[in-house]
């Protein structure tokens, strides 16, 4: 968003078009998200602006609740710890 890029080729790119590994999560009170780099195999948590903000790696099915690395300014002593939740039919 931020950049300017093409939303829909940029995720095509970042996360990929198959459904059962194009996993990613939004923010249930804004609009940042989680997913799943499938290009360095690292999960992102990006800002309401598109940038990301923190990253850590981990098995495509499921974002890891700790780890988290700021991008911007490597290992902090305050992370995100990260909990989703999936509708199951």
């Amino acid at each position: 968003k931020f950049q300017g890029y093409n939303t829909e080729q940029m995720w095509e790119i970042l996360n990929g078009t198959d459904p059962d590994k194009n996993t990613w999560y939004a923010h249930t009170e804004n609009e940042s998200y989680i997913y799943w780099n499938k290009g360095d195999g690292k999960w992102w948590i990006d800002g309401p602006d598109g940038m990301g903000v923190w990253i850590v790696e981990g098995p495509w099915h499921a974002p890891p609740a700790h780890g988290w690395v700021d991008v911007m300014r490597g290992q902090v002593d305050t992370t995100p710890m990260v909990r989703t939740y999936r509708k199951i039919a």
